[in-house]
């Protein structure tokens, strides 16, 4: 069963010159990260559902999380987006093109090996499924 996760904020503090960083593919072709600005800090109530809007049943309280705030289309924690890489502190020097190929190595692992947990899931799940068609005794 999925996990979902809603963040909602309690307190906000400015973030004045603050942004996050995000990883690009290699194979998009262009710098391999990209930036937005934080609108704010803030700190978060995590609550786990069971269901993506599941806001009344199945809700499970987490520690309460700091974070930063972006705008997209309404206020969300960045670490919530699967390519979040880091926060850029104000007048930081944005990333040499080495940490981000080595970044973009460190995710294209991570996806093939959640790839691969997927593709070994699935294989358990359809070899149950088929095996319950068959009666105890009976050879497929």
């Amino acid at each position: 069963m999925t996990a979902y996760m809603h963040y909602e904020p309690l307190s906000m503090i400015p973030a004045d010159g603050w942004r996050a960083a995000y990883i690009q593919p290699a194979e998009d072709g262009g710098p391999g990260w990209s930036s937005e600005p934080l609108i704010a800090w803030a700190v978060y109530e995590v609550t786990e559902r069971s269901e993506k809007n599941d806001i009344e049943t199945g809700a499970r309280s987490m520690p309460r999380e700091i974070a930063g705030a972006v705008w997209g289309g309404y206020m969300m924690n960045p670490e919530e987006i699967s390519n979040f890489w880091f926060y850029m502190a104000p007048g930081s020097p944005d990333p040499s093109p080495e940490d981000v190929a080595q970044q973009q190595k460190v995710r294209a692992a991570d996806d093939e090996r959640r790839a691969a947990a997927r593709a070994r899931a699935a294989h358990v799940v359809v070899h149950l499924d088929c095996t319950s068609l068959y009666r105890p005794g009976a050879s497929p």
